[in-house]
């Protein structure tokens, strides 16, 4: 695990620098208190850079503590245990200040967020966020690229050595959309693509213990996230693990994701580990342990079958790219689109996507790396050794390219309403190698 971090720890180093010494020392201001209004005084007095001190101690906040955009400061507790706050509702709302805050005990007695962030450069470290008074599962870190009164189109930021009862992460790049208003998601969906980037949200070394219905990962509206070197423990309940979003109605899908380094281990109960819906990323090195109702990565894209919104992706709707007989591919947002070519438009015709990959390999554990392609989808696979092959006649043109001299098992099996093709690797998977690229995926 330690030599993998060493490998990969280059990829924050130019976004992420900032969000951990971009805050330099200053004046340090003391809470009296760890009470609401005592904390947001403390706040008041400070200035850029400064620290706030909160004591230790146990407090409840009818409402949240709020750092203002132009002020960009640590907020600290004295440590999990030591500085624990009881919340009915949102506890922080960091605004679109950037700033950083580490060091509390949070038990949420209600769903609402705890801690709410706009823009960029910010980070929350050294916090446990506790939903299990709430008796349910909660945003515990609800992360925004803009909504109306924050007119950036950045969304980055650090979650890391944190731990999560019951909460999850929600990354939204924009809580804006419509066509009627094309600056705000659109515009996060033209950036690069930045694999590797310090374009997202990172969430790292963190420890999840999930035990009600729900996801701990999910992003929509332009939203994009690195889910690296974390410890997840699920309960014998329903629901996926970590999931990404496609299109639905006029709001756009996950923009991008990375998920590797992560020990998953499960306790029975229905659903795979992972869904992915939506945009481009690579999903490798993961271990899944324990018992696993499904134990595959699974890709779907719901407007083969479902309207919602814009219509069927069918060749018939203007938000798709409606390639002659491929039934509307590519499909807005769907799996294997990259980024708008340029900025949306209010009216047609509207920017183009280009067809770029997802790649998997090495998810030991994953049903022998099996990747399950729902809903319809039409699948061709390339095997570089022995050339074209072609999978059932129901099953049509998509590309999977392999590894030269890898081994592989294809087999397409019809389930009531879906297509199920299990691509499964005939040994076991080996970093680097195995991988599995998934590309230009059509519909119905």
């Amino acid at each position: 695990m330690y030599r993998q971090k060493a490998i990969f720890v280059g990829l924050l180093l130019a976004g992420c620098l900032s969000i951990i010494t971009g805050i330099g020392s200053a004046a340090t201001i003391n809470s009296t208190s760890c009470s609401q209004a005592a904390v947001q005084a403390a706040i008041e007095k400070a200035g850029i850079g400064d620290t706030v001190l909160v004591p230790p101690g146990q407090c409840t906040w009818s409402s949240a503590v709020s750092i203002s955009d132009d002020k960009k400061i640590i907020l600290q507790g004295a440590g999990i245990g030591s500085t624990v706050i009881s919340a009915p509702s949102m506890a922080v709302n960091l605004n679109g200040s950037g700033s950083r805050i580490t060091g509390f005990e949070f038990n949420l007695t209600s769903i609402s967020s705890a801690i709410k962030t706009y823009g960029s450069d910010w980070r929350i470290d050294n916090c446990e966020f506790d939903y299990r008074p709430a008796g349910s599962k909660g945003n515990a870190v609800e992360a925004d690229g803009r909504n109306h009164y924050y007119p950036t189109w950045s969304l980055s930021g650090l979650i890391d050595n944190c731990t999560f009862y019951d909460g999850r992460i929600v990354v939204t790049g924009s809580a804006v959309t419509g066509v009627s208003d094309p600056s705000k998601a659109y515009a996060l969906m033209a950036q690069p693509a930045d694999l590797g980037g310090s374009s997202a949200v990172y969430i790292e070394d963190c420890t999840f213990e999930l035990n009600k219905f729900g996801n701990l990962i999910d992003a929509n509206y332009g939203g994009a996230y690195v889910f690296r070197f974390n410890s997840v423990t699920k309960g014998n309940y329903t629901g996926y693990v970590v999931e990404a979003h496609s299109l639905q109605s006029t709001s756009r899908g996950t923009r991008k994701w990375e998920i590797y380094g992560n020990t998953f281990i499960g306790d029975g109960g229905p659903y795979a580990p992972f869904l992915l819906r939506g945009g481009i990323g690579i999903i490798f090195n993961n271990d899944l342990k324990g018992t696993w109702d499904s134990e595959n990565i699974r890709i779907d894209n719901r407007r083969s079958t479902e309207d919602l919104g814009p219509g069927l992706c069918d060749g018939n709707t203007s938000w798709d790219g409606n390639i002659v007989g491929k039934s509307g591919l590519l499909c807005r947002d769907q799996i294997g689109t990259g980024p708008d070519s340029s900025i949306w438009t209010a009216t047609p015709p509207y920017p183009s996507q280009p067809q770029m990959p997802m790649y998997s390999w090495g998810n030991d554990e994953v049903d022998k790396q099996t990747v399950i392609i729902t809903r319809k989808l039409r699948v061709l696979m390339e095997q570089a050794v022995s050339g074209w092959e072609f999978l059932p006649a129901y099953l049509a043109p998509v590309r999977l390219a392999w590894d030269i001299g890898q081994q592989i098992r294809a087999t397409g099996i019809k389930v009531g309403e879906e297509d199920r093709v299990y691509f499964t690797n005939a040994h076991q998977p080996t970093p680097g190698k195995n991988i599995i690229r998934l590309t230009n995926i059509p519909i119905r």
